[in-house]
């Protein structure tokens, strides 16, 4: 940008093109069945037409086929909705809608320095390959550190891993928005934002989180259910910033940092939507990792499994129970 800004729109628009130009090498999996030794094996066409879908279709009208699509649509939505009932995943959910908040917010900060401080767009612009460096830093070094040490030296489960962390990641950004609108330098304007980088895994620890609540077939349902509160979230995110900064231009002085103010708060919603969603699963979590001895004693201490059921067998003859 310090020789031309037109440089960087161009080489952005050819490596996004790039980047998006590698779906093409994403493997088809639909065309894929479990064997019987659990593996995907690969379907041939043959087996595709001759599946009761398929012939089904064949054998009926056009209408008849639609009548049944819609009918089957009608019950996958009712089945997402079931799914999208249970209180943790709702918690988990609204914490997606404060994502693109953060980053329209941290976005308005190039404009917010420069006014501020009277930088040059171009010279704020360098900013950016220093917080690029930290969030580099931060997924291929900070994150598998910690996670390492969590699993390893402190035998955390991937779950509480993963609760640690995005509430570990939810206090950082709330730091950095603080700091970015308290600060009455560059300098702890700059530390801010680099506080706030650090908190970028946040959206990918509740994405984890939020998984492990579902079952496989709803996955999909899941992440699209995302997906929506993230396009809404952005589009409510632009103008509400973008006025809340106008506003603070407006009012003058501290003002000017109304918008990472108003961050701050999102963020603190968010933590404690992510902090109630551990309260209320961390009793079920801790009867999955309890072992089955401790769970009911030494008199159902031998177990064995069958299928999906773990079978216990009694010391006593006369007893006997089936734990699903």
């Amino acid at each position: 940008m310090a020789v031309n800004p037109w440089i960087s729109v161009i080489l952005g628009f050819v490596i996004t093109a790039f980047g998006c130009s590698m779906i093409v090498l994403v493997p088809e999996t639909l065309h894929l069945r479990p064997s019987a030794s659990g593996t995907l094996v690969k379907t041939t066409p043959a087996e595709r037409d001759l599946s009761p879908s398929r012939k089904s279709d064949d054998s009926r009208s056009y209408f008849e086929a639609m009548k049944l699509r819609l009918l089957d649509g009608l019950s996958n939505l009712k089945s997402a909705t079931e799914v999208l009932q249970s209180p943790p995943i709702i918690l988990l959910l609204l914490t997606f809608l404060a994502h693109p908040f953060g980053t329209t917010t941290f976005d308005l900060s190039l404009r917010y320095i420069s006014k501020r401080f009277h930088w040059k767009l171009r010279e704020v612009a360098f900013l950016l390959s220093l917080l690029t460096f930290v969030n580099l830093v931060l997924v291929a070094a900070l994150i598998p550190l910690f996670s390492n040490i969590l699993i390893q030296h402190l035998k955390f489960s991937s779950k509480r891993k993963d609760l640690f962390l995005a509430r570990a990641s939810i206090v950082v950004l709330l730091l950095g928005a603080l700091l970015v609108a308290c600060s009455g330098t560059v300098g702890l304007t700059i530390f801010g934002l680099i506080v706030w980088t650090l908190g970028a895994g946040t959206s990918s620890f509740t994405r984890s989180l939020i998984t492990t609540l579902v079952d496989q077939q709803h996955v999909g349902r899941l992440y699209a259910a995302i997906s929506i509160l993230e396009t809404l979230g952005a589009l409510i995110a632009g103008p509400s910033m973008n006025a809340l900064y106008s506003i603070g231009l407006k009012k003058g002085g501290s003002w000017i940092g109304l918008p990472f103010y108003c961050m701050a708060v999102i963020f603190l919603l968010t933590g404690v939507g992510v902090w109630l969603f551990g309260v209320l699963t961390k009793k079920q979590w801790r009867l999955q990792e309890v072992p089955l001895g401790d769970e009911y004693g030494d008199d159902y201490a031998d177990a064995h499994t069958i299928g999906d059921l773990v079978v216990t067998e009694p010391n006593h003859a006369d007893e006997g129970r089936i734990r699903i």
